[in-house]
């Protein structure tokens, strides 16, 4: 079996947004401003096998694949939160 991971992971990119918060006394809400820091994570996860059986061999000849091999492969992308970098709790 063969296994191929591939991460990437990019630059803290900060962002701005109005964060409403309620107040009591006056029993409406406000806005202020916030910040967010988040990283751009991207990962490729791929796997080959290969079929121990002579059923396995004859499935994969059929497809049309002469080594009797299968293969899967994921790609993900995403959002690694940064908002509290290197923060102990």
């Amino acid at each position: 079996m063969e296994l191929d991971i591939v991460a990437s992971v990019g630059e803290v990119e900060r962002r701005e947004y109005g964060h409403k918060l309620f107040d009591g006394k006056e029993r409406a809400f406000f806005e202020r401003s916030a910040q967010v820091s988040t990283r751009p994570l991207e990962v490729t996860v791929s796997v080959r096998g290969y079929y121990l059986t002579p059923v396995g061999a004859l499935i994969a000849q059929a497809s049309g694949v002469p080594d009797a091999s299968f293969s899967c492969k994921a790609h993900v992308r995403g959002l690694i939160d940064e908002t509290i970098e290197g923060g102990a709790w």
